[in-house]
């Protein structure tokens, strides 16, 4: 365990593994639970003074952003995971479903607009040299 500790991909493919291996024992259970972590999901360091200065500047050189979270994370897992084709869910699991489903469509609208809104000022400041 120290070893997937100490390596982040190994971290993040054993948690992927072990969530897919408990969507097989208990869809409904995990896709509640995992709606709820996704939708509720803030990144470290929240809360801190000057957190989303700080957040804002590492999302703008590209260290790490909601795009990525995005695309490195949540389409990948979800993915795998295959969230939007489970059967067998309750009625209470087909609700977090969905609202899994529409909590990624905003994140992917967010990061649509955070890209041409940086694509404008890009475009504006070249056409001002």
């Amino acid at each position: 365990m120290g070893l997937i500790a100490g390596d982040e991909t190994k971290h993040y493919l054993f948690y992927r593994d072990l969530t897919l291996a408990a969507f097989a024992i208990d869809p409904s259970a995990m896709m509640i639970a995992v709606s709820k972590q996704v939708s509720t999901f803030a990144m470290p360091g929240t809360g801190i003074p000057s957190f989303t200065r700080h957040a804002v500047r590492i999302a703008k050189e590209g260290i790490y952003g909601l795009g990525q979270y995005l695309g490195d994370v949540l389409n990948p897992v979800l993915g795998i995971w295959d969230v939007e084709h489970l059967k067998g869910l309750n009625k209470e699991a087909e609700t977090a479903r969905v609202d899994l489903v529409n909590v990624k469509a905003k994140i992917a609208e967010s990061v649509e607009r955070m890209a041409q809104r940086a694509a404008q000022i890009k475009s504006t400041l070249t056409s001002t040299r």
